[in-house]
């Protein structure tokens, strides 16, 4: 399997979320009872040994003094996204998950939905994760497709269309963490392509929902 800086990127930001899990009710910011089993044996132990409150403290600080507002950053979004996902599921057919790494809204939403939620991400991480659902879970959700894709160099709607997406679905789009790996070109292809598909299929630009983060 061929590693990439991006590809490399997919863990973090479940370690950190798999961490949250220990904090008491009304501290966590992020719910996730996927976050722990869906990681590597290596990390589930070091997430595991974060339960003793002084050492998560210790950990949480020292990440914050390495990269300042980062640790605050990744659980923040994390539950924007979940609230924005949540109320706009009445008014939505489809997700869709660009870089999704090993993000676990796509099987938590599965236990109360049937919306088809569509995952994409670099073939290197699409293997990876399909794997480590199936350890966790048993099996991929019928609801879900992993759509495998190099952001800077492949077809993105002929991607999903090959993997069940309409376009003409009403679609929240969710791209969290991603852009910073990627070229300008790949980022401008990308809301190109997605532009100009909601042209053709007659919907204006607020009837598909975004969330996206660059950091």
């Amino acid at each position: 399997m061929a590693r990439t800086p991006a590809a490399q990127t997919a863990f973090g930001p479940m370690v950190q979320a798999a961490i949250e899990q220990y904090e008491a009710p009304e501290r966590r910011l992020v719910s996730d009872d996927l976050a722990l089993s869906i990681l590597p044996a290596s990390q589930r132990a070091l997430v595991r040994a974060m339960r003793w409150p002084l050492l998560r403290r210790l950990t949480i600080s020292a990440g914050e003094r390495a990269v300042p507002g980062s640790w605050s950053l990744i659980t923040c979004r994390k539950r924007y996204i979940d609230d924005k996902l949540d109320e706009a599921l009445g008014t939505i057919d489809a997700v869709v998950v660009f870089g999704a790494g090993m993000d676990t809204k796509a099987y938590r939403l599965a236990r109360r939905s049937d919306i088809p939620v569509f995952e994409v991400d670099l073939p290197v991480n699409i293997e990876r994760k399909t794997a480590a659902v199936q350890r966790a879970i048993g099996a991929v959700p019928a609801s879900v497709q992993l759509v495998p894709l190099d952001f800077e160099r492949d077809d993105l709607i002929g991607a999903l269309t090959d993997h069940g997406y309409r376009p003409d679905s009403r679609t929240f789009f969710i791209w969290e963490g991603v852009t910073q790996y990627l070229t300008e070109d790949a980022v401008r292809g990308t809301l190109g392509a997605l532009r100009a598909t909601l042209r053709e299929v007659g919907w204006c630009s607020p009837t598909s929902a975004r969330t996206s983060s660059t950091g």
